[in-house]
């Protein structure tokens, strides 16, 4: 079937070396597809390798 386009990622910008920002997309189960199977494969996600960490300046700035 057809996919989804992929969502905005999670994390516009990286606090830590070790978080994830992913992005995620669906496709579509089409009629005759069996839809257990579909159901399994149906969701996508990926890193989003181009989100760069935050800058510090950026992180102080953030009220709590």
């Amino acid at each position: 079937g057809e996919g989804t386009p992929w969502t905005k990622c999670t994390l516009t910008c990286l606090k830590t070396l070790n978080e994830r920002s992913i992005r995620t997309r669906t496709r579509e189960c089409l009629d005759d597809e069996n839809k257990e199977e579909c159901q399994v494969g149906r969701s996508q996600s990926e890193t989003c390798t181009e989100v760069q960490l935050c800058s510090l300046e950026g992180i102080m700035s953030i009220s709590i």
